[in-house]
């Protein structure tokens, strides 16, 4: 049998000061290296500060775990081997050595790979966390707070971004109230 997912298991250590950050997976499509997005021009983020004409970062996700693969834009920045890969998860494709597009973003192929691909997408994870800069993770439609709930003022309050790292997620949930809604802005 599998071993359990290197990622839920142990996160990678974060290095050059990135702060771990939770991605939605259109969020995770903006990092494909063609443009920086709007929320990396406005604030100091895990990106770091980034200028108008600073390159845009490339992000690749393996089993939802996403990491900076910027420095090896020549592989996978706009028409290198893997540039498909960009802002994508890939995980699928990895395990089944394939570079068919219909493998990415397959956020439900990740549950049905057999234990070889899982054995086999794993070790793409440990290996990129040897070698890429861990960024964060891709948080599952499902686990995505509703913005039209109701939450109770000790739940808001309790998610003030100091607290557990839900399970799926890189970072502490940061709700805000505005109105009659509320937003997790850790996204």
């Amino acid at each position: 049998a599998p071993s359990a997912p290197p990622a839920a298991a142990a996160p990678f250590p974060l290095r050059d000061g990135v702060v771990a950050r939770n991605f939605t997976a259109e969020q995770l499509r903006k990092f494909d290296g063609r443009c920086v997005p709007p929320s990396a021009k406005k604030s100091k983020t895990s990106l770091g500060s980034l200028a108008s004409d600073d390159p845009a970062p490339v992000y690749v996700s393996i089993d939802r775990v996403v990491f900076d693969v910027s420095d090896s834009r020549a592989l996978y920045g706009e028409g290198g081997r893997y540039g498909a890969f960009a802002g994508r998860e890939c995980g699928v494709a990895l395990a089944k050595h394939s570079l068919d597009a219909g493998y990415l973003d397959d956020y439900d192929g990740l549950a049905g790979l057999s234990d070889e691909e899982r054995v086999r997408m794993d070790g793409w994870v440990v290996k990129f966390g040897k070698l890429r800069r861990y960024v964060g993770r891709v948080v599952p439609d499902g686990r995505l707070p509703d913005a039209a709930g109701t939450v109770a003022r000790a739940v808001l309050e309790e998610n003030d971004g100091t607290g557990a790292v839900r399970e799926g997620y890189a970072a502490p949930s940061v709700y805000v109230g505005a109105g009659q809604r509320v937003y997790d802005v850790s996204f």
